[in-house]
């Protein structure tokens, strides 16, 4: 799993169901990010190529490139400021990743 520190993986991902991928670098250019993944996660938007990317694909079931509960907080360039991730049925501390937003 990437962590603070990291750079981002040259990937491609999609804004929103019916677009065309775009690159995360050139979407992350605008200022920084909160980058969220989770559990089967079967949208129109996912993908495992940035489950894959940022370390966070796993095979429940023997289903490949489903993604690990996780969060990433990324700069306006193309690094990971913070990396959260969570086991099973936890859930992610939103207060805790807002402020670490806030904070940077």
């Amino acid at each position: 799993m990437l962590g603070p520190g990291d750079r981002v993986p040259d990937i491609f991902v999609w804004r929103a169901p019916r677009e065309a991928p775009v690159r995360l670098r050139e979407l992350l250019a605008g200022g920084q990010a909160l980058l969220a993944f989770y559990l089967f996660d079967w949208s129109p938007t996912w993908n495992g190529e940035a489950a894959r990317g940022f370390g966070v694909a796993v095979s429940p079931l023997e289903m490949a490139d489903v993604s690990r509960r996780s969060a990433f907080l990324i700069d306006g360039g193309d690094t990971v400021r913070a990396a959260w991730a969570y086991a099973g049925s936890e859930l992610p501390d939103v207060d805790a990743i807002l402020a670490a937003a806030r904070a940077s």
